[in-house]
């Protein structure tokens, strides 16, 4: 076994070790954990491909050939669940969402007549002169370019979902959550990496007649990069996650589900149909006598079912109604002192600080905008 092989083999033991401790870690908490589980599993599979084409072993196992070719068309997909169900925890898994595996299925279908076939003649196309061999240019890019179309829009769509992500974020989004998306934003910028990487193997693969030595060394550099970096994040990603759940489950043990359902729901109840948070003195220890719980208990019933502390969440609802009165015109009489009287504010300067917190601009850059 040559050195790339050994390399190669090396990926493979650690793909599958780390695709077993991060099921481990993650068991009964993280369903986004099986995508990401999924992807590794494929990147490891095509190393083993790369070790099958090194040592020649198709001539041996002739049912192998192209047999990892319609996974490709997983990644771009796995990828992007990962991320969406990571960012989104209560984000279910629709029927629709099978769409984005068609073209894996057409691909299988498509090579389902040549995997029928005996291992002898499975060779003998191999092998064969154009148009049939898998090996020429032309049936290279039939499959591959497809491929690399929908891994490069994946990543797109996926670099998109956490950019609005963060566009969103009106400061209610604890730390964890914060940790969560600058942990999605650094597996993109590798994945991209990998990605450029696959890419440049590709157009050698398609194009050039070096294939066993300049690809393997390419897809052994990235795809080793790809899952060392994942083996260190995203078992260091799982255990905050673990250590943030735990602390949560402990401190709240005592109160059910049921009766935190009910405390989210009057919560919501004084804040969007009382609006008490128009009182300026409005404050934690008003919430603890009309819910009837202590501090410590309404601190992390707000931390861990509207993902802020109080104040954030509070204020997220000033902010909105300020950004209504300011839309509708009818109070264009009053400054921005009446507008933060109005909306629970005590001074001009904490609307104007807390405004551009949740909103990225100021109010008088908000107002110019509405009428424009």
């Amino acid at each position: 076994m040559n050195v790339l092989s050994v390399l190669f083999l090396i990926n493979v033991i650690h793909g599958f070790f780390l695709a077993t401790i991060l099921l481990i870690n993650s068991a009964k908490q993280r369903k986004s954990v099986v995508f990401l589980v999924l992807l590794i599993i494929i990147i490891s599979l095509y190393q083993i491909k790369a070790i099958i084409v090194l040592e020649g072993y198709y001539s041996s196992f002739p049912f192998l050939i192209q047999f990892f070719l319609p996974f490709h068309f997983l990644l771009g997909p796995l990828f992007y669940f990962y991320i969406r169900y990571t960012a989104n925890k209560d984000d279910g898994f629709k029927m629709k969402d099978l769409l984005h595996f068609i073209p894996a299925l057409v691909c299988l279908l498509i090579l389902l007549p040549f995997y029928l076939k005996s291992g002898v003649e499975k060779l003998a196309i191999y092998s064969a002169p154009e148009p049939d061999n898998f090996n020429v240019a032309s049936t290279k890019m039939f499959y591959y370019i497809p491929i690399l179309i929908s891994i490069l829009l994946y990543c797109w769509i996926s670099w998109k979902f956490i950019r609005s992500k963060h566009k969103n974020l009106d400061g209610r989004a604890n730390k964890n959550y914060l940790e969560k998306l600058l942990w999605l934003q650094k597996y993109t910028n590798v994945f991209l990496i990998f990605i450029c990487c696959f890419i440049v193997a590709m157009l050698i693969f398609v194009f050039t007649d070096f294939y066993q030595f300049y690809v393997m060394l390419a897809t052994v550099f990235a795809s080793s990069m790809l899952i060392h970096y994942i083996a260190y994040w995203a078992i260091k990603e799982s255990r905050v996650v673990q250590s943030h759940m735990s602390t949560t489950h402990n401190e709240l043990g005592i109160l059910t589900q049921d009766r935190i359902t009910d405390l989210k729901k009057e919560i919501i109840n004084i804040l969007e149909h009382e609006q008490l948070f128009l009182d300026s003195n409005l404050s934690a220890r008003d919430f603890c006598s009309r819910l009837k719980i202590n501090s410590q208990y309404l601190s992390q019933i707000v931390n861990t079912e509207f993902q802020c502390n109080l104040s954030y969440l509070i204020n997220s609802y000033r902010i909105e109604y300020a950004q209504n009165i300011i839309a509708s015109g009818a109070y264009n009489h009053l400054n921005f002192l009446g507008i933060a009287n109005m909306s629970g504010f005590n001074s001009a300067n904490a609307f104007t600080r807390v405004f551009k917190q949740h909103t990225k601009i100021t109010p008088s850059q908000y107002k110019k905008q509405q009428e424009a």
